[in-house]
């Protein structure tokens, strides 16, 4: 069955403007329409009487529906001008990571030697490794989901980055290499007790074990991969941390407890106590 790309906009908003907003809806057509039939997301405009096949937007719109994220429906999340490849088992690369990637390419553009702990879909490494003058990238995770997503990631987009399996609260970074000038994370950081107040389409969707940590322990991961960073980075070699809003200034102090030269905290866009850069002495 054939239809237009005006009435793809138009089966978009009569379903989904009630839910989303009629904004959020003009995006999510524009996406689909991009992905199914090929239609330029800058300039659909002048595609609106073009016939395209009617494959796949109905099954995207009851997706929708019940809060799915549009790039899980899609399986495509772009990232630092790359398309990567998501699904349930990884987390939607965010706005505020491609901060922390950009920080990094600026601060470090002759890194020889970066690993990713952590890294999920592969975005921070793989943007790393198309972005520095050809480092050796290594990325890790444990969970076999997300490793066999950065496979194909690394694979899609040409980008030689060593994923291996490893759980970063281990104590045993023994298989990761010595002599970094970088090393970067973006670990599970929210609370447990803060699920009331994250929205559906996170919840109920990305993986908890890439969210969240006990309230007991917020600092969890900070504190296991920052100790066993100072014994795999060079002599002012940089770490780099994601961290929750609420907690920044505590990964800062802890990092400096561990032995770290200094610790700065670098604000996001909307200024957002978001990274934690510790320099080893």
């Amino acid at each position: 069955m054939h239809t237009t790309v005006a009435e793809i906009l138009a089966l978009f908003h009569s379903k989904l403007d009630e839910v989303y907003g009629v904004n959020e809806v003009e995006t999510f057509a524009r996406l689909a329409l991009e992905e199914y039939s090929g239609v330029p997301y800058a300039e659909y405009n002048r595609y609106r009487n073009k016939e395209i096949k009617n494959d796949g937007y109905n099954a995207a719109i009851e997706r929708l529906l019940t809060h799915e994220p549009i790039q899980y429906v899609l399986g495509k999340a772009w990232f630092y001008g790359l398309p990567f490849k998501v699904n349930t088992n990884v987390l939607i690369p965010r706005p505020e990571t491609e901060e922390l990637v950009d920080l990094i390419i600026k601060e470090n553009p002759t890194a020889k030697r970066i690993i990713d702990i952590c890294t999920g879909s592969g975005c921070i490494a793989i943007s790393l490794k198309k972005n520095i003058a050809n480092p050796e990238v290594w990325a890790t995770d444990f969970m076999d989901g997300a490793l066999g997503v950065a496979k194909e990631n690394a694979k899609g987009l040409e980008a030689d980055v060593t994923i291996l399996k490893h759980d970063a609260l281990s104590g045993d970074y023994t298989a990761l290499p010595n002599g970094c000038d970088v090393i970067v994370s973006n670990p599970p950081y929210v609370k447990e007790n803060e699920k009331e107040s994250i929205e559906p389409h996170v919840l109920n969707f990305e993986p908890h074990t890439a969210l969240f940590v006990p309230d007991s322990d917020a600092l969890l991961f900070y504190r296991h991969i920052g100790k066993a960073a100072l014994s795999k980075l060079r002599a002012g070699g940089v770490l780099y941390f994601e961290c929750h809003t609420d907690h920044a200034t505590e990964v800062a102090n802890l990092l400096l407890t561990l032995g770290y030269k200094s610790c700065t905290i670098v604000k996001d866009m909307f200024g957002r106590e978001r990274i934690a850069r510790a320099v080893k002495d």
